[in-house]
């Protein structure tokens, strides 16, 4: 199952650039800080800086560029259902390229609809960056700090903390799984493609053993977690202490200029 092979959400590249050797707290704020504003983005040319640092940061991560593809590729009929709307209910003004009775389909509709893909195709390329370049005990680690002030008003970070990394951790055990009962269920004769009834039958085959398994992989973690004498009310330490240096500050102050450069681009334009 080829979209299965083509998600790397959760997926750790290891690596030792210096994008793998920022402390994760700054590629968690430096990412929520792209994010905000590749979604407030309004201009063409602010677009055009997120995607020129996009491509930077992998080239310097020593990311490959397929990873690049294979972020985007599972995401196709997203990309595809944004473009096919914005085309066909936005206002028909401006200039047409083609007409089909009263159907039109005009410059503004097409530049608007390849605007939104853009954009959605930035947040994945952004967002998937932090889990290629940050092993999940940094960011556990990175997140229960972020957020340890909220313990004052009994907020149990260490749990929220907890539970996020397993379930980034447990995104590719569960691709991987899909990909061999979707295997196992080929070789029995399902059929994915074909007739829609056909699809639906061999869907349900994948999915009830997908949950199952996935449960019992849930219980399986529990139960070890108690043999080991997992206690969430206990005090822990890190065996690895997360650094804020010189270059995090850098990098994060770079962030938030580069933010402001788009805002102000938007605001001119």
């Amino acid at each position: 199952m080829r979209i299965t092979k083509d998600i790397t959400l959760g997926k750790f590249f290891p690596g030792n650039s210096f994008v793998h050797r920022l402390d994760p707290r700054t590629k968690i704020f430096s990412t929520i800080i792209i994010l905000a504003t590749v979604f407030a983005a309004q201009s063409w040319p602010g677009f055009a800086l997120w995607g020129i640092l996009i491509i930077v940061i992998y080239r310097t991560s020593g990311i490959p560029g397929a990873i690049l593809i294979k972020n985007l590729r599972p995401f196709f009929f997203i990309f595809l259902f944004t473009f096919v709307w914005h085309i066909v209910f936005l206002p028909a003004s401006g200039e047409v390229f083609f007409q089909v009775g009263s159907f039109k389909i005009t410059g503004p509709a097409i530049s608007t609809a390849i605007f939104y893909c853009l954009r959605i195709a930035l947040f994945i390329l952004f967002s998937s960056l932090l889990t290629l370049t940050t092993a999940p005990l940094e960011l556990t680690d990175a997140i229960e700090i972020t957020l340890a002030p909220l313990k004052k008003i009994k907020i149990p970070v260490h749990e929220f903390a907890l539970m996020t990394a397993i379930a980034i951790r447990f995104i590719p055990t569960i691709l991987d799984e899909a990909e061999k009962l979707y295997q196992a269920q080929s070789n029995r004769g399902a059929k994915f493609t074909g007739a829609l009834n056909e699809r639906l039958s061999a869907l349900l085959a994948l999915t009830v053993p997908l949950l199952t398994n996935t449960f019992q992989r849930a219980e399986d973690l529990a139960l070890a977690m108690e043999a080991r004498c997992y206690d969430n009310q206990a005090q822990r330490t890190n065996f690895n202490r997360l650094k804020w240096n010189l270059q995090d500050a850098v990098v994060l102050l770079i962030g938030c200029v580069l933010a402001i450069v788009v805002v102000s681009i938007d605001h001119l334009s």
